[in-house]
């Protein structure tokens, strides 16, 4: 048996589909056209792109594809690369595949796997063919894309772009913002393909529709000088997947009772392979009692953290940053069941400040409450490396609790009390006003090791102290030693 390969050959005449040369009208039977020039024509009743290679057949008086060659178009002019201008009806064609080389936006008809809000948006790399006669994206989007958000865009809002990516898979894609862009609806960025996916914010705003919100639901996002702005009378930016947030992120609400962040999953500016937090968060809110940020069953971190409301650590999370917090008057909590670790100071201007329930914490600086109240928190364990300055405001230890400051505790014009069953070492020492209380409860366990001084006003002191500087007589209960240990 002979192994020659065998070859189907085709006799056909060289066709001009630009200028229909020679006509298809004059076509005969059983004749067969190779396009030599690209155009647009009727092929069997319809009007058809034929490309060049393209098999044009006559059987019976009707024309059809006999075979069809592969196109590249550019869905940002609506070109082939030969230069002709198509539409979605006259590229469709069995068994030709169609090459996007520019991202571009079809209105009108559709596209399986690429049409949302009445327009068809194709990326360049993705590949269409047609199947059940309708243009199907059969390819996921090219890993490394960017796909521009804004005016200027390929997508004009946010809005429009998370509708897009959720019928597209991907391995790794980036949302570009060119603008601020105004949504109209809330948003929720799910990230349903799993894929990893990067939102360039460039400083420009998301701004929220009066009332909606923005949630960043999905894993594997990650977020780059990030601004969303809004009135919504809940949480404005709500975090239930995982998020690395770089470069800063700021959230504004502008709502009279509305709140700023709450995360329930990780939002966080390192990843597993980073040492610590580069990025800063920024929350305004419309009043001091509403929640600027909040955590549950989460982690966070970031570098600075500023806010003028509310300010919750975590519930039964991990919370930590690398710089400062500065809440602005806003009340601060480490939150129930969790640990924080700021590498700063925490400043709560004239907010109070608390340590949480059953926590567990680490401040690397000092705590300034500028007028706020100070109190260490319940079954709370904690360490402040420097100095509590309550400017003011009043210091409570906490209750059942163990905690060191290894910097002095001043309280101005505020009472100091150790706490209640707290086992409690200051490194330094405690300053307080003529007129300001000094005291602590049963249980508790106080060490000093530098001065009491200032305090005239003497509350019980049920527990165990023992004082290693100079001591004011007062607090002494006029004891001429430095030592005391009071019951």
């Amino acid at each position: 048996m002979s192994n020659r390969r065998r070859t189907l050959n085709i006799q056909s005449i060289a066709y001009n589909a630009s200028t229909n040369t020679p006509s298809l009208a004059n076509m005969v039977d059983g004749a067969v056209y190779k396009v030599s020039v690209e155009g647009i024509q009727t092929i069997g009743g319809t009007s058809k792109f034929c490309a060049v290679n393209d098999l044009i057949v006559n059987v019976g008086g009707v024309t059809s594809f006999l075979h069809v060659s592969n196109v590249n178009f550019n869905a940002s002019t609506g070109l082939t690369t030969g230069g002709t201008t198509v539409t979605q009806s006259q590229l469709t064609e069995t068994g030709r595949k169609i090459y996007i080389t520019a991202s571009g936006k079809i209105t009108g008809g559709t596209v399986v796997n690429g049409t949302t809000g009445g327009n068809s948006y194709l990326i360049v790399g993705d590949t269409l063919e047609t199947i059940n006669n309708v243009l199907t994206i059969t390819s996921q989007i090219n890993s490394g894309s960017i796909i521009n958000v804004g005016t200027g865009g390929l997508f004009s809002n946010m809005s429009v772009a998370n509708d897009y990516l959720n019928l597209r898979n991907y391995v790794d894609v980036t949302l570009n913002l060119l603008s601020a862009t105004t949504e109209t609806s809330s948003i929720d960025i799910e990230n349903r393909c799993g894929g990893k996916l990067r939102i360039f914010g460039n400083g420009f705003t998301i701004q929220m529709g009066s009332g909606f919100n923005l949630n960043l639901s999905g894993d594997n996002i990650v977020i780059s000088n990030f601004k969303v702005s809004g009135n919504s009378n809940g949480y404005l930016l709500e975090v239930d997947g995982s998020v690395i947030h770089q470069n800063n992120l700021t959230v504004t609400n502008t709502n009279a009772t509305g709140h700023g962040i709450i995360h329930t999953k990780s939002l966080k500016s390192l990843d597993d392979n980073e040492a610590i937090a580069l990025s800063s968060v920024t929350i305004s809110v419309a009043n001091v009692a509403n929640v600027a940020l909040v955590g549950r069953n989460s982690s966070f971190s970031c570098l600075n953290l500023t806010t003028n409301g509310w300010t919750t650590g975590l519930r039964n999370g991990d919370f930590y940053i690398s710089g400062s917090v500065n809440t602005g008057g806003g009340y601060f909590e480490v939150g129930e069941s969790g640990s924080l670790s700021v590498d700063g100071s925490v400043n709560t201007g004239g907010g109070d400040f608390y340590g949480g329930a059953s926590s567990s914490y680490t401040i690397h600086d000092s705590v300034n409450t500028g007028g706020g109240y100070f109190h260490g928190g319940a079954s709370s364990s904690y360490t402040i490396s420097g100095s509590v300055n309550t400017g003011g405001g009043d210091f409570y230890g906490g209750v059942l609790s163990s905690y060191s400051i290894f910097g002095s505790v001043n309280t101005g014009g505020g009472y100091f009390h150790a706490g209640d069953t707290a086992h409690a070492l200051i490194n330094s020492s405690i300053n307080g006003n003529v007129g300001s209380y000094f005291g602590f409860e049963a249980g508790t366990r106080l060490y000093v090791k530098g001065s009491v001084t200032g305090y005239t006003v003497i509350g019980f002191q049920c527990g165990q102290a023992m004082y290693i500087g100079a001591t004011s007589v007062a607090v002494l209960r006029n004891q001429n030693t430095n030592t005391l240990m009071a019951n």
